[in-house]
């Protein structure tokens, strides 16, 4: 993808901004640590307005070196006594569990832990870590959780820029809920610069290049991760979803069959399942995964939506399970139990792009957290192909996928 003077082709960055967007901190922090900690930022002779550039690959090697242990870190190390890092490493246990209960006791523990030490930087991380989780399992709206894991990760990179684990969260947040796509694809090419044995940049890098359509890429990243950590059950989910949209849906599909088996719990999965269904047009398939999945989730107005295409499904075959879909879903969303994202989604079963559009615009200002689930969803799938609606998918924060 060609790109500015400032992108990924040059390596430089060609402004104080640029500079500072590099490491998501402001011009003032950047020119300090210029002054103070030898950044290496070049200067153009006769000045101008931009007197000042940088290369990536400098700043990335400035940052690693930054990683060795420092006077004031050991210092820092010294006052945190045993007993507070026992509790921040009980925290990371707790979020690195994935359910609701454990992120909210992660959250309480990070909290008790930057109590004791206001400077604990991976304490800060840890907190951004759980509430961007929180968001993933819909424990808190994007609109609660973000800014607070948005929060919690600048404060962690202002006490230790070096952190992987902050950069992965403000990366994420960036990509999923600021939508600045190449903003954070590039941050977290800064995370794995930092730590590249960094599980959690791997995984949530690979995430974020599957919705920008790269999958292979995506699945190398997630090969990776997996190496790393082949227990996580979060990754194999992740992997599976990557494989699907990267054309080997028969292994994908072995994955998620494998995961739900033992975890049948874990709802991430059926998500997977239910694409694959419908991407080789299995209805039946996809009626009877979205059953069970929202019979775990306790939907009874997803239960309902589902009934209902099932029987137009026996009577009229996939037009008519698409239309009672949305005859069922519609008062439902006018009451706000269905999302603008479930219509776009029913929509895009119907064919009518003009809906599938406006609906996905909708989820967009709604700030659903779902809708980065368009660019694998085989539901929008005949409707992609329509000039107008790709129009349309262009003047959004989505990718246009023809």
């Amino acid at each position: 993808m060609a790109e500015g003077p400032g992108g990924r082709g040059s390596g430089r960055l060609d402004s104080w901004k640029e500079i500072a967007a590099f490491f998501g901190r402001d011009e003032r922090t950047v020119k300090r640590w210029e002054h103070r900690r030898g950044l290496p930022v070049r200067r153009i002779p006769g000045g101008g307005r931009s007197p000042v550039y940088a290369y990536r690959n400098d700043l990335e090697v400035w940052l690693r070196n930054s990683k060795k242990p420092s006077r004031s870190r050991a210092i820092r190390s010294v006052k945190t006594s045993q007993p507070t890092n026992d509790l921040y490493l009980n925290g990371v246990y707790l979020w690195q569990k994935r359910t609701p209960a454990s992120l909210g006791q992660a959250v309480e523990i990070f909290t008790q832990v930057i109590a004791v030490d206001p400077d604990h930087a991976p304490a800060h991380a840890g907190l951004a870590t759980s509430y961007d989780l929180m968001v993933e399992l819909d424990v808190v709206t994007p609109a609660h959780g973000f800014p607070l894991a948005k929060a919690a990760a600048e404060r962690a990179i202002l006490l230790d820029p070096t952190l992987s684990e902050a950069q992965s969260v403000l990366a994420d947040i960036e990509f999923f809920w600021l939508r600045q796509t190449e903003q954070g694809l590039k941050r977290f090419e800064l995370a794995l610069a930092l730590d590249p044995q960094s599980v959690q940049a791997l995984h949530w890098h690979a995430e974020a290049l599957l919705y920008a359509g790269r999958f292979h890429e995506a699945l190398r990243q997630i090969d990776k991760a997996q190496a790393l950590d082949p227990q996580s059950r979060s990754i194999l989910s992740a992997k599976a979803l990557i494989l699907f949209r990267a054309g080997n849906p028969a292994e994908a599909e072995r994955l998620i069959t494998q995961l739900i088996a033992n975890e049948p719990d874990y709802l991430p999965p059926y998500w997977g399942l239910i694409f694959i269904h419908l991407a080789r047009e299995d209805y039946a398939g996809y009626l009877a995964v979205s059953e069970r999945l929202f019979r775990l989730k306790d939907f009874a107005e997803g239960l309902a939506i589902v009934a209902a295409g099932v029987k137009g499904l026996q009577t009229a075959g996939p037009p008519g399970m698409a239309d009672r879909m949305m005859a069922t879903a519609e008062p439902h969303f006018g009451q706000g139990k269905v999302t603008a994202y479930y219509m776009a989604h029913i929509h895009g079963l119907r064919n009518d792009w003009r809906n599938a559009a406006r609906f996905l615009a909708e989820a967009l200002a709604r700030d659903e957290d779902s809708v980065v689930d368009y660019s694998v969803d085989p539901a929008f799938r005949t409707v992609q192909a329509v000039p107008q609606f790709q129009a349309r998918i262009a003047a959004t924060a989505l990718p246009v996928i023809a």
